[in-house]
C-alpha cells in the first residue's frame, strides 16, 4: 500500500475546494471529502475522497482546461467587437469625409444627405448586432 505524503493530502483538499467553487460539491459534502483527504494514509484513501467527480479533477487538468477555454472566448469576442468597431469607424469616416467633399464641391441635396445618415445608421447597426450576437454565445 502505497503512502501518501502531506503535499499529495493538500493536493487533494486544494482540488476539492476548487470543486466547491464550481457549485459540484456542497458545504457539508466538501467538509466530509477534505476529512477524508486531509486524514488519508494511502492513496486509495486519497481517491475515495475524489468518488463520484469528473476524472478531470482527480489529475488536476480540469482547472486548466477550463481556463484556457475561457480565455479563447473572450479572445474570439474581443476580435469580434474590435473588428467590428474597426468596420464602423472606417465607414463613418468615409460618410464624412464624403459629405465634407461633396459639400466643398458644391450644394448637396437633402436626399444625398438623408441617404448618407441611413447608410451610416445601417452600418452603425450591424456592427451593434454583431457585438450582441458574439455576447450572446456561450
Amino acid at each position: 500500500m502505497a503512502r501518501v505524503g502531506d503535499q499529495e493530502r493538500e493536493r487533494a483538499a486544494r482540488q476539492l475546494r476548487g470543486h466547491y467553487l464550481r457549485g459540484r460539491l456542497s458545504e457539508d459534502e466538501l467538509d466530509d471529502r477534505l476529512a477524508v483527504a486531509l486524514t488519508a494514509r494511502s492513496h486509495r484513501d486519497v481517491r475515495r475522497a475524489f468518488d463520484d467527480l469528473p476524472a478531470g479533477w482527480r489529475d488536476g487538468m480540469e482547472e486548466v482546461r477550463a481556463a484556457l477555454e475561457e480565455t479563447r472566448v473572450a479572445l474570439r469576442r474581443l476580435g469580434v467587437m474590435v473588428a467590428a468597431g474597426a468596420i464602423w469607424l472606417v465607414v463613418s469616416l468615409a460618410i464624412v469625409l464624403g459629405l465634407g467633399l461633396a459639400a466643398a464641391i458644391g450644394d448637396v441635396s437633402d436626399q444625398a444627405v438623408a441617404a448618407v445618415v441611413l447608410v451610416w445608421l445601417l452600418v452603425t447597426y450591424l456592427a451593434g448586432r454583431a457585438v450582441l450576437r458574439t455576447f450572446r454565445r456561450r
